[in-house]
């Protein structure tokens, strides 16, 4: 058991050898985990004695809160679970996704997605234990020779060891205006791209961070990831045919039956696509875009590349 469990072991005359660690009700066999230890319940309302042995656990998170960049990925553990199961869930897929570690039974990896704040939760015998991840942008205190942006993105970066002390200034080695550099004298830079396309992608820029002590460069590669679904028809039928959404703001919708797979194309860029389910027991899409249909239901799925986004509803029918 784990502390503030309860389990009904019935009607009788039951008694505890600690009712500090297990707490029994003596008519009901309601046994209550007080505490982490162990303690022996005993039912004598019988010509035969009923006698448990009990072990309390009290499980804990490693940690209460993780701050991650965007599509950092960290492990996390629960301890004390008395070899019970564990599951572990996350308030917010488009902030963080979670899955059981392969290699630690009481471990989990979340993957970092998107910006913001969201709950991890590992439930362990019918308990829930939770800790807090923020997602930040993937940016300041890094040191990075590549950096791959989306046109029209703009980010924050900051070299480690780069001090206002010992900054020179930042510049940027391209003349055709697609890329500006605010704060260029900080060091924090903030670099803003334009929202070209066409012939002008993708693009390298060099950016330079000129120090007391030598230059540190970075390659800016501008793409344009082009998350555009193609709604060609694939199929006459009403399953398996994308639809065109009739404003930007709205999600396509796709309809499989279960058992069905659905391939979407990939951007040609360097950067990965990032997939999630909003209910992947219904339908999902692995990381190369192949959507597969599980079982009845509606799940929405979403691919983002930066700050790109394309959400697909997909029905599933039986």
């Amino acid at each position: 058991m784990v502390v503030g469990q309860k389990y009904t072991f019935g009607s009788g005359a039951w008694t505890t050898t600690d009712k500090k660690t297990v707490s029994v009700a003596g008519k009901t066999g309601i046994a209550t985990a007080k505490k982490a230890g162990a303690a022996t319940i005993t039912n004598t309302d019988s010509d035969i004695t009923k006698t448990y042995a009990i072990t309390v656990h009290s499980p804990a998170l490693s940690t209460k809160k993780t701050t991650l960049n965007v599509g950092d990925t960290a492990e996390i553990s629960i301890s004390d679970t008395g070899s019970m199961p564990v599951t572990w869930t996350s308030s917010n897929n488009a902030v963080f996704t979670v899955a059981a570690s392969s290699d630690n039974k009481e471990a989990a990896v979340i993957t970092a997605i998107g910006t913001g704040s969201a709950k991890l939760t590992a439930y362990v015998g019918g308990k829930k234990y939770s800790s807090t991840v923020v997602v930040k942008a993937a940016s300041s205190g890094l040191v990075k020779s590549d950096i791959y942006l989306n046109a029209g993105q703009t980010i924050t970066l900051k070299h480690a060891g780069v001090t206002s002390k010992n900054l020179t200034g930042w510049t940027i080695e391209d003349e055709s205006g697609i890329v500006t550099l605010i704060n260029a004298d900080k060091p924090a830079v903030m670099i803003k791209t334009s929202a070209v396309t066409g012939t002008d992608l993708p693009r390298d820029i060099t950016l330079n961070c000129v120090t007391t002590a030598g230059t540190l460069t970075t390659i800016l590669h501008l793409e344009d990831p082009a998350l555009t679904i193609d709604t060609s028809d694939k199929t006459t039928s009403e399953y398996g045919k994308l639809a065109q959404p009739k404003a930007v703001a709205l999600n396509y919708t796709l309809k499989l039956k279960a058992g069905d797979t659905y391939s979407i194309s990939q951007p040609d860029v360097s950067q990965k696509v990032i997939w999630t389910s909003s209910a992947s027991s219904k339908a999902f899409a692995d990381e190369y875009g192949t959507i597969t249909a599980r079982a009845a239901g509606k799940s929405t799925l979403t691919a983002k590349i930066n700050n790109k986004t394309v959400k697909i509803v997909v029905t599933v029918t039986e």
